[in-house]
């Protein structure tokens, strides 16, 4: 198999792993070299064809092409197919044939994720990365793991080298925002969600995190402002209403609030039966609250005996 084709089949890998489409219209079948099967088989698979592009990597290899390449195209195939354990074969015989193609290491750790052997896929990522230390998804998805088993730190280091490499790289910011979070390091985390933002002005899950960041750090008027834009961008986005709600509060915005806290019951899942029962009961401490107010400044002589602690735990200590 001609250099041009290994170089093709290997770059496009990753996009057209588990799906997407290739780059290669259908040939004329009339040439049998090995080079000709693999791109009528990429013309398949561009197409959504897999059985037939599966055919022709199979014929490009009976007819000599004995590059791993070739089997990392069909492996992908296979995986696709959800035919994994041919998938893996192929993923093995071509890193056999090139120890040095990280794609290979990189879709054998897909699948290895998808039947549930991290270890192993942490293994294969590692292995990429060694092939090619800018493999910005190997690092990625290895951090997404370590976040997944709670090793907290190594999760950081991978997301903020998959940032370096990738400096607009939005998801791995987040994912770098909420590692930080676990850690209770608020600052940066709020650092963390805002370059993800930076990065997608549209990501609602960033913006949202973002703002309970800044609620937690008393930054009251910035958390308004980022739950605004969540449900600005999604407007069926519940539990925004439910921050929102909790912010207002805090802030003695109290009919605010309630208008918050409504607009959240309106949109809330029937799973979240406990919040609703707790989110309901608040409407009504914050109502007879204001009106327990009310009647103080009517009646400044007296007191009022009454608590007025909250029972919503997201909302802090008066």
């Amino acid at each position: 198999m001609t250099t041009r084709f290994k170089t093709i089949i290997v770059s496009i890998t990753i996009s057209l792993l588990f799906g997407g489409g290739g780059v290669f219209g259908i040939a004329s079948a009339q040439e049998t070299t090995p080079d000709r099967y693999i791109e009528v088989g990429n013309g398949f698979y561009s197409e959504g064809k897999l059985e037939q592009a599966i055919g022709q990597y199979t014929k490009a290899i009976e007819a000599g092409a004995e590059e791993g390449a070739v089997y990392l195209q069909r492996g992908i195939t296979y995986a696709r197919l959800t035919d994994y354990s041919k998938a893996i074969k192929d993923f093995n015989h071509a890193i056999d044939l090139d120890p040095t193609l990280g794609a290979a290491y990189y879709s054998r750790a897909l699948l290895h994720e998808k039947t549930g052997d991290d270890n192993k896929a942490i293994r294969d990522y590692t292995r990429a990365i060694e092939t090619n230390p800018d493999y910005v998804e190997a690092y990625y998805n290895r951090g997404l793991i370590y976040m997944r088993t709670d090793e907290i730190e190594r999760a950081i280091n991978d997301f903020v080298d998959a940032v370096n490499v990738r400096p607009n790289f939005a998801k791995a910011y987040y994912n770098l925002g909420l590692a930080y979070d676990h850690k209770k390091s608020d600052e940066m985390a709020l650092d963390s969600y805002t370059r993800a933002i930076e990065a997608d002005p549209k990501f609602k899950e960033a913006y949202f995190n973002r703002g309970l960041v800044n609620y937690n750090l008393d930054y009251l008027e910035d958390a308004e402002a980022d739950y605004q834009m969540v449900i600005q961008l999604d407007p069926t986005y519940a539990y925004a209403y439910y921050s929102l709600g909790a912010t207002y509060e805090w802030m003695k915005r109290h009919e605010e609030a309630v208008a918050q806290y409504k607009r959240y019951l309106s949109l809330a899942p029937a799973s979240d039966s406990t919040r609703i029962r707790r989110i309901t009961q608040q409407i009504e401490d914050i109502k007879d609250k204001v009106e327990k107010t009310k009647w103080r400044l009517e009646n400044p002589l007296f007191t009022d005996p009454d608590s007025e602690k909250t029972i919503n735990p997201n909302l802090k200590e008066k």
